[in-house]
């Protein structure tokens, strides 16, 4: 449980939930090829359509045999550039007129395709989601810097850049972004528990939190969690999540309850992850 979470990948994800239509490659090309900011290299990609297996493939941090994504490149040496930080590192691209040209026209054309920039910025960052349940975390991050530029309101976008940081160890920032999207009224039971668990994973790991501040985080992903959990008590993810919070916290009794649950909806733990919480704690009857 110490292997870093990520987004729900499943049917039934909010990224498999975005209203309207869903992008299809060609269309991808012809958009971002000719006017995408920071752009690189996308004409060259495989026309990749998801399959049912890709989107039965789920989990937070699902490591192990048959569940470990694959990652596209190592540690923090993605975010070399500007393209791979949460809202192209919160720089004022007007301040360079090229670049506003560039996200001007970008704009224009992806506003005109998609009807609004809303729907244009939903396409993207399930665009997005469709590159991170590939294991391409570089053109997510794209992809969801794109949806924020499109529509800096949309809380998918901040979602995205959460699991993002959160898969490049950063739980901590991700947890500032998550709570950026609920901000922003995201409050699906799936991402509200992704925040949670951030939330357990970033006490657990920033050793320069006050123990007023540990305990205050903690408190607030039992909160998002317990949220999560009474709008869908029926989704084992959520629980999955949850058990690794407690993992975290070092509530291993609570996290083997979770485990438990997890399995009467059906789902079936994470076999490293198990191996880690029977080291802490052997598996109550």
């Amino acid at each position: 449980m110490t292997g870093r979470p990520v987004s729900p990948l499943a049917a039934g994800s909010p990224w498999n939930e975005i209203e309207g239509r869903t992008c299809a490659s060609v269309l991808w090309r012809a958009i971002v090829r000719a006017v995408s900011p920071a752009e690189t290299n996308f004409a060259e990609e495989e026309d990749d359509e998801e399959s049912p297996d890709e989107r039965a493939v789920g989990g937070l941090g699902r490591a192990g045999a048959g569940g470990c994504r694959a990652r596209a490149g190592g540690g923090n040496s993605v975010e070399k550039t500007i393209d791979q930080l949460p809202m192209y590192g919160g720089v004022d691209r007007r301040m360079d007129p090229p670049t506003a040209q560039a996200d001007d026209t970008f704009i224009a054309a992806a506003t005109r395709e998609f009807g609004s920039r809303r729907k244009a910025s939903e396409s993207f960052v399930e665009e997005g989601a469709r590159d991170y349940r590939r294991g391409d975390d570089r053109m997510a991050m794209r992809r969801f810097n794109q949806g924020w530029l499109l529509d800096p309101t949309n809380p998918g976008a901040f979602h995205g850049f959460a699991v993002v940081l959160h898969e490049r160890g950063r739980d901590c920032d991700a947890v500032k972004m998550g709570e950026r999207a609920l901000n922003l009224n995201l409050s699906r039971p799936i991402a509200l528990a992704d925040v949670g668990a951030h939330y357990a994973l970033c006490a657990a790991a920033d050793r320069t939190l006050t123990a007023e501040a540990r305990s205050r985080y903690l408190a607030r992903s039992r909160d998002l969690l317990q949220r999560a959990s009474t709008m869908a008590p029926g989704n084992d993810y959520i629980y999955e999540q949850w058990g690794r919070a407690l993992y975290a916290s070092g509530d291993y009794r609570g996290a083997w309850e979770k485990v438990h649950r997890q399995r009467e909806l059906g789902g079936t733990p994470d076999g490293r992850t198990m191996n880690l919480l029977r080291a802490k704690m052997p598996e109550p009857n």
